[in-house]
């Protein structure tokens, strides 16, 4: 997991985190999250699955 801290003008605190889930060990499923200075999360962006040893996505 890779996470950055980021502020907004009023001073309220905000991460964004890039997150991968293992698929059966064939693909991986990439997504971002959002989350508050209280860990909520916010919003999640999602990516497709890949398979990085064949090179393609479903």
């Amino acid at each position: 997991m890779l996470k950055k801290s980021i502020r907004d003008s009023s001073s309220k605190s905000y991460s964004i985190e890039a997150r991968a889930y293992d698929i059966v060990g064939i693909a991986t499923h990439n997504f971002w999250v959002l989350r508050d200075e209280k860990e909520n999360v916010l919003g999640q962006l999602h990516g497709l699955a890949t398979n990085p040893q064949m090179r393609y996505y479903r």
